[in-house]
């Protein structure tokens, strides 16, 4: 084939150019270190490059946040230790106060040292890490427990009940944190406050009640209506002389099953008047006397159930001659004590599913109704009080522990008590009452060492990740150094020669490209 001077001459200058390329290329490898710096380099390894540097970045995001919470975890756990240290030597101290050998002066001084614990746990309790407190739940800008004497068992918590959650590189959302009231102040049991016996309304005699709404461990909600007194539908009518009143009652719990029979009339008696000849014979029956009574209500008769009963009652009655009193055909009535309302409450409960798995359970301490369960959960009472001033004690919003929780600084508090009025019953029963409580925190710091071991575990895994991504990025994006001299010198070799070869070419082809 015949070769003119032309296409030689473009030939070698293809030559120098492709050189010079190559030249370029393995002069930025070797500099940079990079084989790819630009999608046209390589466009399926820039794609991985994209990827795996969007993997990293999520992988800094997470462990960022994890060490954070990492150093947190540590201080908490700190924090509880030194709580259940402080417990372990307030146990100690009880058991010492119990002893029959200490007398009034010896429990002063163990009172005083328990005290100490007390301000210091409450001192532990409102431990700081990066400027919030890390036991007041979501309120973490102010101290979560203050002492106040005023306060039940002498602490208030500011906190909620909001637990902090973090989300893990698997998506899955998970606690980093238990709110102060549920490691310090959690009752096993929560005893009511403030129940008060209602005054009876006036007619038409709308339901007193209360509606409970769990949230928690236990999901559901529960109203009841308490049965108020009877009132007749009609006023007494067509007394005679002779005539004579008979009602006979049975409690709702069984305790009582009594009859009573009024006097003979004189035949003018009106609701008043026989409200007062039944109540006379009330109170000569031992086992009606102070718990049920007849009103006028507006001319009718009026059954009431006082507190102190403690249950309701049906009754059934007769009169004899042509008397009408209202009561005839008999009806029931309640009052609105501690025991009546647990008894309500009860009768729901069973029959939601959700609280009777959790055995959830309603009963009656020191005339207060308590709230217990197997499970923790936060509850909210309202009163339906209908102008009664009705109180059941649980209004507001509360919490209850399961089994194994317990009130840590009321467990103090109460034998703070018992020492210093020199109970030595009160304080053997303290003892127990305080080695839960060491249980419990132990339990809050057994949640932290599982959390804090998760956090490390995804740590070290996040590292691993890291450094895989890290070789996988340097696969897609790295120059192999040596290789690039070797194709330096190849392409610096290969100009050489092409400048050479066009040297030697007429017309000068170096003065046609130069």
């Amino acid at each position: 084939m015949r070769t003119t001077p032309i296409s030689t001459s473009r030939t070698t200058i293809l030559n120098i150019r492709s050189a010079a390329a190559k030249i370029s290329k393995a002069t930025q490898e070797v500099s940079s270190g990079l084989r790819v710096t630009k999608p046209s380099d390589d466009p399926s390894d820039a794609a991985g490059i994209v990827r795996t540097r969007a993997e990293l970045a999520a992988i800094a995001r997470f462990r960022e946040n994890l060490e954070s919470v990492r150093t947190e975890l540590r201080t908490v756990d700190g924090s509880i230790f030194q709580a259940t240290s402080a417990l372990d030597r307030a146990a100690q101290l009880a058991a010492q106060g119990a002893n029959d050998t200490n007398d009034a002066a010896d429990r002063e001084l163990i009172a005083e040292e328990v005290e100490g614990i007390y301000r210091h746990l409450a001192s532990i309790a409102n431990a700081v890490h990066g400027g919030r407190y890390v036991f007041g739940g979501s309120l973490d800008n102010r101290p979560p427990f203050v002492i106040d004497e005023a306060a039940p068992y002498g602490i208030t918590y500011q906190g909620n009940a909001a637990n902090r959650e973090l989300t893990f590189p698997d998506r899955r959302p998970a606690a980093i944190s238990l709110p102060g009231d549920a490691i310090f102040l959690t009752p096993d049991v929560f005893i009511g406050v403030g129940r008060t016996a209602t005054q009876i309304p006036a007619a038409p005699n709308l339901p007193v009640g209360l509606g409970i709404s769990f949230q928690g461990d236990v999901e559901g909600a529960i109203s009841v209506d308490l049965r108020g007194p009877f009132v007749a539908s009609v006023a007494p009518s067509g007394a005679a002389a002779g005539d004579i009143v008979t009602v006979s009652f049975t409690a709702d719990d069984g305790s009582v099953n009594g009859t009573i029979s009024t006097p003979a009339l004189s035949g003018v008696e009106d609701a008043l008047a026989l409200a007062g000849l039944l109540n006379t014979e009330i109170a000569a029956n031992p086992d009606l006397a102070g718990k049920l009574r007849f009103v006028d209500d507006g001319g009718a008769l009026k059954l009431i159930v006082e507190d102190s009963a403690g249950t309701g009652f049906s009754f059934s009655s007769s009169s004899s001659g042509s008397l009408t009193t209202g009561i005839e055909a008999g009806g029931s009535a309640g009052g609105y004590s501690a025991e009546e309302t647990a008894a309500a409450l009860t009768a729901a409960a069973v029959q939601n599913p959700a609280l009777t798995a959790a055995r959830v359970r309603f009963s009656v301490e020191d005339g207060q109704v308590t709230v217990d369960s197997d499970v923790d959960f936060t509850f909210t009472a309202v009163d339906f009080d209908r102008g009664s001033g009705f109180s059941s004690g649980l209004g507001g919003v509360h919490r209850v522990g399961g089994l194994n929780s317990a009130n840590v600084f009321g467990a103090l508090h109460e034998l703070i008590a018992a020492l210093r009025t020199d109970d030595g019953a009160a304080i053997t029963a303290s003892v127990g009452r305080v080695q839960q409580a060491v249980d419990h925190v132990s339990q809050s710091q057994a949640f932290y060492g599982a959390t804090l071991r998760q956090a490390e575990i995804t740590i070290d895994n996040l590292v691993q990740l890291d450094t895989l991504n890290t070789t996988r990025l340097s696969l897609h994006q790295d120059a192999d150094v040596l290789k690039s001299i070797g194709d330096l010198q190849n392409a610096s070799a290969a100009e050489q020669f092409a400048l050479q070869v066009a040297a030697r070419q007429r017309p000068k082809l170096l003065d046609l490209i130069g």
